[in-house]
């Protein structure tokens, strides 16, 4: 097996569900879903007399097997729907209201309102418990691959606690599982920030501490703010999914008409009520109609978001750099990352915002003849210019990634945390330049949108306990 922790469970897993679970909004079928079967409780089973803790890998207990979902809470039985619109487009998201003038879904956060013209039909779909029991049914206990996919699945949805249970589980029959290893892991470290942030989680005392609980708190970008970054990272080519409410697009049209791009009549008019969310946003885009850019609401994740949230924000900038003994504690120095609900919107893009606006120091090139080079030294600026942390245009370069290469590889090795003694060395996040992750974060810079502009959103990050004056994060 090759699965990759943080990779989209559905893409795992979709042979599981044929027509018995709908899938989530991340996919839109072709055909409406099947209607949900109707619920057979799980059979009683003894269960274990504590919570699943961490064990020694020779210690493991067998978990009992069977759909236990006993660890989902009432607050986690949130129903979602489809409406599926005139069109042929499925929208789906909490069901907020639905009236003769049409039905208002929370899309992301954001209510929604599709007028009754427009609405098809309006499909309720299963809740995390009962797809939870649907596909646990379907997978044999000792079918250990599969079962950590669907802990994955679980911890992405928040069902942490289920999520633990699955992968000790599957280290309970292989404990060299090296996939569930790693997941064990996070799924400990999400815990134990959880706790942190006061937010329930199991065994709170011990994957919590008191001190962390004292931190003050993080300031964090605003749903609209996360939302305005989507608009700018997107690619038309492969546009995530997004809504354009019918008002935005008529005022679009009041705005623009009689520009080339928008001729003025009635047929013009309706034409553009027609056309599907990325042409519009396209049309804005050529317009520079940037007043409308934030009544675009996009649901999910731009692809290159996507990718940093999955391939570098979970997989190394959480569990390495955001860590309380590094850049998410007290000793964060002047660049201070968020690691709180660390899989969140707010912490993902937040935290990406702050590596995008951060300088450093430029790292000088080796003298190996000062002499010889006297006169490039004379030339070069007293003082050291700054340089991003993402190199956009050269993205191996990226200091962001060399500061996480072996210090023998890298133009900006890490430079020694101060303390007793010699102070602590930060071991390297990649074993070298052929390391999959250094890897996956190069293509994540290659993806993103170009060419670059600046993000018009006001954000201070916190600011550490001694200020520096040189290299504060720039504000756009």
């Amino acid at each position: 097996m090759s699965m990759r922790l943080g990779v989209r469970w559905v893409g795992a897993l979709s042979g599981l569900l044929g027509a018995v679970v709908v899938a989530r909004a991340q996919e839109q079928p072709a055909t409406p879903p099947a209607s949900v079967p109707s619920q057979t409780a799980p059979q009683p089973e003894a269960k274990p007399e504590a919570k699943p803790e961490p064990h020694p890998e020779s210690d493991r207990p067998l978990i009992p097997s069977g759909p236990d979902d006993s660890d989902l809470g009432p607050d986690d039985e949130v129903r979602e729907s489809v409406v599926i619109l005139t069109d042929g487009r499925r929208m789906a998201g909490v069901l907020s209201e639905q009236t003769a003038k049409g039905v208002t879904l929370s899309i992301g956060g954001i209510d929604t309102f599709f007028p009754a013209e427009n609405v098809a039909s309006v499909e309720s779909q299963p809740t995390t418990r009962e797809r939870y029991r649907q596909m646990r049914e379907t997978i044999d206990d000792d079918d250990v691959d599969r079962r950590a996919n669907l802990a994955d699945w679980l911890r992405e949805r928040g069902q942490l606690r289920l999520a633990l249970r699955e992968v000790e589980g599957v280290l309970a029959r292989n404990p060299s599982h090296r996939e569930a290893s790693e997941l064990r892991t996070l799924i400990l470290e999400q815990m134990r920030l959880d706790a942190a942030s006061g937010k329930r989680v199991p065994d709170e005392s011990k994957v919590g501490g008191a001190e962390a609980s004292k931190r003050p708190a993080f300031p964090v970008l605003s749903p609209e703010q996360i939302n305005l970054l989507r608009v700018y990272e997107i690619d038309l080519a492969d546009p995530p999914r997004m809504v354009i409410e019918y008002e935005t697009v008529h005022q679009l049209y009041q705005k623009y008409a009689g520009h080339e791009l928008l001729p003025k009549s009635r047929e013009s008019e309706d034409q553009l009520h027609r056309k599907r969310p990325e042409q519009i946003l396209e049309l804005m885009f050529r317009l520079r109609a940037r007043e409308f850019y934030p009544k675009v609401q996009v649901i999910e994740d731009p692809g290159a978001m996507r990718r940093f949230r999955d391939n570098v924000h979970r997989t190394w900038i959480i569990n390495s750099c955001a860590t309380s003994a590094c850049h998410g504690g007290n000793e964060a120095g002047r660049l201070m990352l968020n690691n709180r609900r660390p899989n969140s919107d707010a912490t993902v893009y937040t935290n990406y915002l702050i590596l995008d606006r951060f300088r450093i120091r430029e790292a000088k090139g080796p003298e190996l003849n000062p002499e010889a080079n006297a006169e490039a030294a004379a030339a070069r600026p007293a003082e050291p210019r700054l340089v991003p942390l993402i190199d956009y245009d050269d993205p191996a370069r990226s200091p962001l990634l060399q500061l996480g290469l072996p210090a023998g590889e890298s133009t900006y090795p890490h430079p020694i945390i101060p303390g007793p003694g010699k102070g602590r060395t930060i071991p390297p996040v990649f074993r070298g330049k052929d390391d999959r992750r250094y890897i996956a974060a190069i293509e994540w810079i290659k993806s993103m949108y170009k060419p670059r502009t600046e993000y018009p959103i006001e954000y201070t990050p916190p600011s550490p306990a001694t200020p520096a004056a040189v290299g504060q994060p720039t504000q756009r």
